[in-house]
Order: structure tokens, then C-alpha cells, then sequence
């Protein structure tokens, strides 16, 4: 597998990628039909394993410099630093406070001259409130991700755990691993649960 060019092994993903499109497309009229294409998409032993190997030898052989500044690997290692270490969260929350505030005042019906008044005031203090109690203040931000406390990646459609050499706590799933260290497990048809557990929901064999 690793003998083919990049072009043979991009060309397996894409046609690979092409009979799920259409294949969805075909089965439109039927009710759910995404999850029908889905199920035998999974049946497909032989179709998995072979995008397994395409993808990992084209990752692996011809997208391996993660030196790169346009690596896949440092383009997600960049976001999360950005959020965790660069303030990125804060302004997440935030976003999503004067969200939920828009929301409050349009349902409760206010007046236009009570909504601005008590809006202004709401959007101060939730601003004093952020600014004290939400990732704390800017120079106390942590400096790199290995100093960001509980942080875990769960790294969906891994193939072949790319992560796991940045000391990073990683869980690496896909439909069709590539290595060992990923687990076997449908995405779309998995189990959560608000409490911690290490079981995860495997596709069927």
C-alpha cells in the first residue's frame, strides 16, 4: 500500500467518499435512509480496511512534516492552544452569555426602553463576571497545552492516533483503525454518558 503514489491513495479516499454520496443520494425517498447508507457502509469490511491503509500511508509518507505550517496536526494543535491558552474560551463563554441574554429578554417581551436599560446592566455584570471568574485573567492564562489541567482530546476518525506523540491525553476512535492504540467504534451510534467510564460503543464485526 505504501507504494502507491499520492495521487492512487487520495484517489481511494475520494471514490471511496463519492459511493457514500451516492449511495445517499440513490436512497433519498426513504425514510432514514442516512442511517440505512451508514449501517451497510459499516458492513463493508474490506472497503474500511482498504481507506484505512490509503489514509494512514498517505498521512504517514506524504503529509508528514508536522514541522509544516500547514500540517493538519499543527492547524488543530494551534486552535486548541488558541482557546485554551489564548483566551479563546473566554471569549466563547462570553459569546454565548450575551447569547442566552438576547434570548432572555426576547422571550420575557419587555419594553423596548426596560430590555435596553436592563440589558445594559445584565451585560455589564456578566462582563465583570467574566472578566473575574472565567479563565482567569490574561498573564494567568496557561502558557502551553501540557500545563492545562484535565485537558483530554478525543480525536474522532483518528486512523492512526496522529496525536499521541504530543503529550497529549488522547482517545483515538474510527470506524476502521489503522493501529492498536485506536479504538474500534461508530461515532454516530455511540452511548454517552455524563459519568466517566472507559467502555466505549464498538461497531459490529
Amino acid at each position: 500500500m505504501s507504494e502507491r503514489t499520492q495521487q492512487e491513495l487520495a484517489a481511494v479516499i475520494k471514490e471511496h467518499h463519492r459511493r457514500l454520496r451516492r449511495a445517499a443520494v440513490a436512497m433519498n425517498n426513504f425514510s432514514d435512509s442516512d442511517l440505512l447508507v451508514w449501517q451497510k457502509h459499516l458492513q463493508n469490511q474490506s472497503e474500511l480496511e482498504e481507506y484505512a491503509e490509503s489514509m494512514k500511508a498517505l498521512a504517514t509518507t506524504y503529509w508528514a512534516d508536522d514541522r509544516s505550517k500547514m500540517s493538519r496536526i499543527n492547524w488543530c494543535l494551534k486552535k486548541m492552544e488558541e482557546y485554551y491558552c489564548g483566551g479563546g474560551r473566554r471569549k466563547c463563554i462570553g459569546k454565548d452569555q450575551r447569547r442566552q441574554l438576547f434570548i432572555r429578554k426576547q422571550n420575557e417581551h419587555e419594553t423596548e426602553e426596560r430590555a435596553r436599560v436592563e440589558g445594559e446592566a445584565v451585560r455589564k455584570k456578566a462582563k465583570r463576571k467574566e472578566s473575574n471568574n472565567i479563565d482567569m485573567c490574561a498573564d494567568e492564562l496557561p502558557t502551553d497545552l501540557s500545563d492545562v489541567k484535565d485537558l483530554r482530546v478525543l480525536d474522532v476518525g483518528s486512523s492512526f492516533n496522529a496525536f499521541s506523540k504530543h503529550n497529549l491525553d488522547v482517545t483515538a476512535i474510527d470506524i476502521a483503525p489503522a493501529t492498536k492504540d485506536v479504538i474500534k467504534c461508530d461515532f454516530i451510534q455511540c452511548d454517552f454518558s455524563s459519568e466517566t467510564s472507559t467502555t466505549a460503543s464498538t461497531t459490529a464485526s
